[in-house]
């Protein structure tokens, strides 16, 4: 982060990025500035060389406020910012948390602002996107935002007999590599996409989604790029994007990053919900293309960028077209209109979303305790992105298939009478299907998930 510019002259105060510093007289060291112990390395904003950890420039000041304070100097223009640290003569390093001003110039009250928390910044937000949650209207939701909570109407959808069904979820450390490379404008995609699937792995329609973005100092471009992304994914869904919280909390986030959660909720007709226990051997199992890693092993993912010494931003090797971060960056596949569609079609007996726990851990959740699923690794072309995560990383094919979704995004079960109508309807939708295996009678202390030809998945 860059330490921000001086923006005045000795005496007067500098806000930087909803941080704000009290610049102080050399004869003034006693005045308390309270710092997270963490130094500003450099101020690249303003062009100003090295800022270096100085007690020297507190010379004026008592033995006792030099092993309190260290001073940072800045040489162009001679400004000197007091800091409470830890360790009075640890090296300077970045800035990452924002400093809380314990004391104010006599005279000036104390703000919100003061603190960190920029309120009009909020509002101004809120106007951003309006216009991006009316884009998700539907019927139940107008796509008005501001009151204290998110009106949806039930009635309007013309259910008889409703379950409600609901889900939350996060993007997990797949944020990181939206922060580090700049991308923001794809995880909000990811936060609809892992909330939905889950609602219509039961069978649910998804009605409206609701968000939580959290930050230190909140950017008005970078919150507005994620809130688009949710909205597209809300678009794709099919549900409302009918409220959310957009929460400023200066000290508990570095500069520049943020966290996502996302709640949604659907219905279903009682007699239509998906629990597994109509599976039964014999089903067939479909498979429906992932679009890339998802949002699930992304600690992984970035553990082997960091070992094999890769940066997100240099070119993939197994994609020409596109950078690494790019690849993992890719939104993780909605699946709403397909399913709806599958169930529209034929008897769906289960779904299951592979999110974490890839294909040994999820499919289960779609059958029964005494049921087994047999999946043949070759019947779906496995995208290579996992291959070389596999040979990048030293990954064994059967902890590839308990991280990742491997090339299978969303699993169907299936009467086998159906499974041609089902397989039709689901490509009608736009999805990829592929006939990837059958349920069978588990017998005692077998697997629930049994892989053929697994090291397939590590040598795409």
């Amino acid at each position: 982060m860059s330490a921000g510019r001086v923006r005045g002259p000795l005496g007067s105060e500098d806000q930087r990025d909803g941080i704000v510093l009290r610049n102080l007289r050399r004869n003034r060291p006693e005045t308390e500035v309270v710092c997270s112990g963490i130094v500003p390395d450099r101020d690249r904003s303003s062009g100003h060389d090295d800022m270096r950890n100085r007690s020297a420039c507190c010379r004026d000041g008592t033995d006792s406020d030099i092993r309190r304070y260290g001073c940072l100097s800045c040489r162009p223009c001679g400004a000197s910012w007091a800091h409470r640290i830890c360790k009075p003569a640890a090296p300077p390093h970045r800035l990452e948390r924002e400093v809380i001003i314990a004391t104010q110039d006599p005279g000036r009250p104390l703000t919100y602002r003061d603190a960190g928390v920029d309120v009009d910044a909020g509002s101004r937000l809120v106007e951003a996107i309006a216009p991006l949650a009316r884009g998700t209207r539907r019927a139940g939701a107008d796509g008005l935002l501001g009151g204290f909570g998110g009106v949806f109407d039930l009635a309007a959808c013309g259910y008889r007999d409703p379950l409600l069904v609901a889900a939350t979820d996060g993007v997990g450390t797949k944020l990181r590599i939206a922060i580090d490379t700049g991308r923001h404008d794809t995880v909000g995609v990811d936060l609809v996409a892992m909330c939905v699937n889950d609602l219509v792995a039961q069978g649910a329609e998804p009605l409206f989604f609701l968000d939580y973005y959290a930050t230190g100092a909140l950017s008005l471009e970078q919150a507005r790029s994620v809130v688009a992304g949710i909205a597209r994914g809300c678009r794709t869904a099919g549900c409302a994007l009918l409220g959310g919280e957009t929460a400023e909390m200066p000290g508990m986030y570095r500069h520049g990053d943020y966290d996502l959660a996302g709640f949604a909720l659907g219905a279903v007709e009682r007699d239509a919900l998906i629990d597994g226990s109509a599976a039964a051997a014999g089903d067939v199992v479909l498979g429906l293309a992932s679009s890339g890693v998802h949002a699930n092993g992304l600690s992984l993912v970035r553990r082997v960028l960091e070992h094999a010494g890769l940066d997100p931003g240099e070119p993939a090797p197994f994609d020409r077209d596109r950078s690494l971060g790019e690849v993992m960056l890719e939104p993780t596949r909605i699946y709403v209109a397909g399913a709806l569609a599958a169930m529209r079609a034929g008897t769906v007996t289960g779904i299951a979303h592979i999110t974490g726990g890839g294909l040994i851990d999820n499919p289960p959740r779609a059958f029964g305790a005494g049921l087994a699923a047999d999946l043949d690794c070759t019947a779906w072309p496995v995208p290579p992105v996992f291959g070389w995560l596999a040979r990048t990383g030293g990954i064994e094919a059967g902890e590839l298939a308990r991280t990742f979704n491997c090339g299978i995004g969303l699993v169907i079960t299936v009467r086998p009478g159906d499974a041609a109508a089902v397989t039709r309807a689901l490509a009608g939708a736009g999805e990829r299907v592929f006939e990837i295996g059958h349920l069978r009678r588990r017998e005692a202390d077998a697997p629930a998930v049994r892989l053929g030809s697994v090291a397939t998945l590590a040598s795409s």
